[in-house]
């Protein structure tokens, strides 16, 4: 996955995640052209990946409802999807509402 930021401070950029099933972790790589501010695109990539949530707990909580309980059971810690900056989440929730999410998907990837 490549997260492109347009410009934080006037500073252009790129973010590549992939999954690393040995470690059971995500590693991400920064592309600048200088030092980039990594406090802010921690806190970026954290909040995509819904890293803060208490996925335990919200599994335990929800598996209490009957109708819940399979498929928590299927697939266990399954998060929420999140979106770079405000822009990406209402250029996604408009294309969502205009096309089919098939569409907005593939525009969105673009």
């Amino acid at each position: 996955m490549r997260c492109r930021w347009g410009s934080h401070e006037g500073q252009p950029g790129l973010v590549e995640v992939h999954p690393d099933p040995a470690a059971d972790q995500l590693l991400a790589t920064i592309h600048a052209t200088k030092i980039p501010p990594i406090g802010i695109i921690v806190a970026r990539l954290r909040r995509l990946f819904d890293l803060d949530t208490e996925i335990i707990r919200i599994d335990q909580h929800l598996s209490t409802d009957s109708l819940m309980a399979s498929r928590v059971r299927a697939r266990p810690g399954l998060r929420v999807p999140g979106a770079w900056d405000l822009f990406e989440l209402t250029v996604r929730a408009i294309l969502g509402q205009q096309i089919s999410v098939a569409a907005a998907t593939t525009l969105s990837g673009r």
